[in-house]
């Protein structure tokens, strides 16, 4: 697939060619400073929420607030 930036203020936003919005998990780990592994990380994020869509969609806006 390829992906293009379409945003980058707090993380880079990614549009695929469905023009789906998506942020690299990574990515995000590391905007939050997590101090688990990033394996366990994920997988306890999929194991809560289901879907990354919805935590993912969390922390953007927690991002938003924390840096303004």
């Amino acid at each position: 697939m390829n992906y293009r930036i379409i945003q980058n203020e707090l993380l880079p936003i990614y549009e695929n060619e469905n023009k789906e919005r998506l942020v690299n998990a990574r990515e995000l780990y590391g905007k939050l400073q997590s101090k688990q592994e990033f394996a366990n990380w994920i997988k306890n994020r999929i194991k809560k929420y289901g879907s990354l869509k919805i935590w993912i969609s969390l922390s953007m806006i927690i991002l938003s607030r924390l840096e303004t």
